[in-house]
């Protein structure tokens, strides 16, 4: 199966639960999926941090699994046309800033090698009125978890239904996971997944 054919089913699957208005707009699926094989520059990582797309930085941080930094790996967020895009990329040798012909400084850059589209979700929205909207939760977040075996990196799509906690669909309507090996996000079995909201005491 190939990649792009993986990415499309579970991305048709997510869609088939999302209400009207949830679904993102053709053109920014078509411009988070042109994201793929260019490079940025690390420390220029706000705004349009690729050159030629309309896509924008929000955050990048590195991959974690089995309690592991995976070395020279991060994924992130975009936004592409006011929709959220998740994007895995890699270290590549950085070109060396010379001063004459000696090297000053190395530039860290990336090459982006995946995207996942997301649906509209509450937290990426600056005017979200939708009742009961989805939301994305990130690896880091600390308020999901999973019986799976191994300790995976992975998002998590939820729609609360009012309450504090889920397991499982329909309260967990997708989850994320990363194939280092093959370059790309991949579909996790939403059922093996519980959250809890983030509660103000």
């Amino acid at each position: 199966m190939s990649k792009h054919f993986s990415w499309m089913l579970a991305f048709c699957a997510v869609l088939a639960a999302c209400k009207p208005g949830e679904r993102p707009l053709p053109t920014a699926v078509s411009d988070a999926q042109a994201l793929i094989g260019k490079e940025f520059l690390v420390s220029a990582s706000q705004g349009r941090f690729v050159e030629g797309s309309p896509c924008d930085f929000v955050s990048s941080g590195a991959i974690w699994a089995n309690g592991k930094e995976q070395v020279g790996w991060f994924d992130g967020v975009a936004v592409c046309g006011g929709e959220p895009v998740l994007y895995l990329s890699r270290t590549r040798e950085s070109p060396l800033l010379q001063n004459g012909d000696t090297p000053i400084i190395s530039l860290p850059h990336r090459k982006i090698v995946a995207v996942q589209v997301l649906p509209k979700v509450s937290n990426y929205s600056d005017a979200d009125t939708r009742e009961d909207p989805l939301e994305l939760i990130d690896p880091f977040a600390g308020q999901c978890s999973t019986d799976m075996p191994d300790d995976p990196f992975y998002y998590v799509l939820v729609r609360w239904g009012g309450k504090d906690s889920v397991s499982g669909p329909p309260g967990i309507v997708a989850v994320w996971g990363v194939d280092l090996a093959n370059q790309r996000y991949v579909s996790l079995d939403p059922r093996r997944f519980s959250c809890e909201q983030v509660t103000m005491d």
